[in-house]
């Protein structure tokens, strides 16, 4: 009798720790961007309710290396893996900050987090595009002021993480994640930004909201400054 018992309480429990496994989708590259093409689908629809959180887990967790590109990937091959889940990313905050809000909440620090890794691939693809064009081509004015707008939003994008996380954020339980991550992303980032204005884009940071800076992370944010470049 005893090993019968035995033996129902362990079958019971394989079963209940296989539906558990079965109830927790696993991601890997290929199953991340088949479901960011889903969601975007469902957000443009308006039928998204939520995004799950195995996939944000795993987007987050691989922040600074997804998407992967093969070394020897062609450039065509590169943009088409990163431009989409740029825009992907892009609209998921959208649609997760729908209203200006102080209280950030964990996904949504997330989010903003894994935007700031996928605005340095985006210009090092566009960069790498740019190197690419002749001045002779017709197309050029057009497909340069393409890559301008492009830089202008990764500037817009990175003041407004500095806002969010050093004046806004009243939900200090995220201030760790906002700030170690835009300390890393932060002068990865700046260094994909153009030259000529790269300058213009940390002092008008430093100008416009140092006066404005919580005083719970007034350290943090010079430091962030000093690794930008623009040193107190």
């Amino acid at each position: 009798m005893r090993k019968l018992v035995y033996s129902l309480l362990l079958l019971i429990f394989c079963a209940s720790l296989s539906f558990a496994q079965d109830d927790t989708t696993q991601y890997d590259q290929e199953s991340a961007i088949a479901e960011l093409g889903r969601i975007q689908s469902l957000i443009q629809t308006k039928q998204l309710d939520s995004l799950e959180p195995a996939l944000l887990e795993y987007l987050y967790n691989n922040r600074a290396q997804f998407p992967k590109v093969s070394d020897d990937a062609t450039l065509e091959e590169r943009a088409g893996l990163i431009l989409p889940v740029y825009t992907q990313i892009t609209q998921f905050i959208k649609w997760s900050i729908p209203n200006s809000t102080v209280a950030i909440t964990s996904d949504q620090a997330k989010l903003m987090a894994i935007l700031g890794y996928q605005s340095v691939n985006l210009l090092q693809v566009a960069n790498q595009f740019i190197e690419t064009l002749s001045k002779d081509d017709p197309s050029y004015e057009v497909r340069m002021g393409g890559y301008n707008q492009a830089v202008g939003g990764v500037q817009t994008f990175l003041k407004g993480y500095v806002v969010s996380t050093f004046i806004e954020n009243q939900n200090q339980e995220m201030d760790l994640l906002l700030v170690d991550n835009i300390k890393e992303f932060g002068p990865a980032l700046i260094e994909k930004i153009p030259e000529e204005k790269r300058s213009e884009t940390i002092a008008s940071i430093k100008d416009d909201y140092s006066e404005k800076v919580s005083d719970r992370l007034k350290k943090d944010f010079k430091k962030l400054l000093k690794l930008l470049g623009k040193e107190e």
